[in-house]
């Protein structure tokens, strides 16, 4: 190692190099408060959805108290709720909405009946589902969860079929 290696450069305040050694400070420090956002706005919607499935089957007594899994059909009712209150705050919120605000709208519900279809707790496994009923509704206690994705069932098909898929 030479001596300049250990030694900090120090530019005069009011030159250009000073200059541009702050603003690329700022740089950074913009960049990294937009990540923060970008990972906040991320995990918003899904934090969300897993606070209104608390809420609907916990505190709503929905379900009765010594119930220890739910069935296919429970969780598509529940997530059918989930998309109407959706609908409801989104209308309350959009008097009169675009056509582009229109679409998004239409594409949540799409998603649960012909897409991919909407990610949910497991809650056909119990160990799962007690594991959610102590849960302490914070967003970083909530990725411990192994998710699900659950598409509206078709008439012609019974629940047990392949569609819903487990994801890890």
């Amino acid at each position: 190692m030479t001596k300049t290696d250990n030694k900090k450069v120090v530019h005069h305040p009011r030159s250009r190099k000073a200059e541009q050694a702050t603003r690329e400070g700022i740089h950074k420090l913009k960049k990294k408060e937009q990540q923060k956002q970008r990972e906040k706005l991320k995990i918003q919607p899904q934090h969300k959805r897993y606070l209104f499935f608390y809420n609907y089957i916990f505190e709503n007594n929905n379900f009765p108290e010594n119930t220890f899994k739910l069935t296919e059909e429970q969780i598509h009712e529940m997530i059918l709720n989930y998309l109407k209150k959706l609908e409801d705050d989104f209308d309350k919120k959009h008097p009169k909405p675009s056509p582009n605000q229109r679409l998004k709208r239409e594409s949540i519900r799409a998603i649960y009946q012909t897409g991919d279809g909407i990610e949910c707790p497991d809650f056909t496994k119990d160990v799962i589902f007690s594991k959610f009923r102590t849960w302490n509704k914070e967003k970083e206690s909530m990725q411990g969860f192994p998710v699900k994705k659950f598409r509206k069932p078709s008439s012609s098909t019974t629940t047990n079929n392949s569609s819903n898929a487990m994801q890890n």
